[in-house]
C-alpha cells in the first residue's frame, strides 16, 4: 500500500465519521441528516435487532466451530446442537440490548461483512470496502479482497478494487457535509426504500 493510497483515506477536514454513517449515506443522504444531523433515532426495529443476534450466533458459532474441529468433534453434530440451542431464542426474540451489535470478522487479514439477506447491496460493498482500507491503514499492507456472507445461503468473495474504493472515500466525503452542514440538507427522494424506513413519516414531516 503507497503513501499516496494512505493518503486517499484521510478526510478532507479533521474529524471523526463511522462506517455505518458512511453506509446509511450511501442508502440514503436525507436518512443520514434526519438521524444524525436532527437526531431523530427510532429505538430498533424487529429486523434490526434480528439481524443483529444473527451476526451474534455466526460469530460465536465460527469461534466454537474451529474450537471443536480441532478436538476432533464431529462439527455435523456439533452444529446441530449448538443452532438448536439458539432457534428459539432467535425466534421469540429474547434479546437484552447488549445483543444489538454489528458484528463482523476479519479472516487472514481480509474483512467479511455477514448480513442476513438473501442479496448483497451497494452499500454492502461500500461498507466491505471500509473494513478492508481500515485494515489496510491500521496494518500498512494490501488488502485485495474481503468477503460479504449471506446468511444462511452463500459466501460471496469480492475484489477491492480501485473503482470501489474511489466510490467509498466519495461516499465518506459526503456523508461528511451532511453531518456537519457543509451543503444544504438532502432533500427528499421517493424510494422504494422509504415504505419500510423506521424514519418514513419524520422524513415527510420536514418537508
Amino acid at each position: 500500500m503507497s503513501s499516496r493510497d494512505i493518503e486517499n483515506l484521510r478526510p478532507p477536514i479533521n474529524i471523526m465519521i463511522s462506517v455505518n454513517d458512511i453506509v446509511t449515506c450511501c442508502l440514503c443522504p436525507r436518512l443520514l441528516y434526519v438521524k444524525k444531523a436532527l437526531g431523530l433515532l427510532p429505538p430498533p426495529t424487529t429486523l434490526m435487532i434480528r439481524g443483529s443476534l444473527a451476526h451474534n450466533v455466526y460469530m460465536d458459532f465460527s469461534v466454537e466451530l474451529s474450537k471443536v474441529m480441532s478436538m476432533g468433534i464431529n462439527p455435523q453434530s456439533y452444529a446441530s446442537s449448538y443452532l438448536s440451542s439458539w432457534r428459539a431464542r432467535l425466534e421469540e426474540g429474547l434479546i437484552s440490548q447488549d445483543d444489538y451489535d454489528l458484528i463482523d470478522m476479519i479472516e487472514d487479514l481480509e474483512p467479511v461483512e455477514v448480513k442476513l439477506k438473501v442479496k448483497p447491496r451497494l452499500q454492502d460493498y461500500v461498507q466491505l470496502a471500509w473494513y478492508a482500507m481500515l485494515i489496510e491503514d491500521s496494518m500498512k499492507l494490501k488488502v485485495d479482497f474481503g468477503y460479504i456472507d449471506l446468511i444462511p445461503i452463500m459466501r460471496i468473495k469480492v475484489r477491492i478494487s480501485s473503482r470501489l474504493r474511489d466510490l467509498a472515500i466519495k461516499l465518506r466525503n459526503k456523508a461528511i457535509k451532511v453531518l456537519y452542514g457543509l451543503e444544504e440538507p438532502p432533500r427528499r427522494i421517493e424510494k422504494p426504500f422509504c415504505k419500510s424506513c423506521e424514519l418514513n413519516l419524520e422524513c415527510k414531516l420536514l418537508g
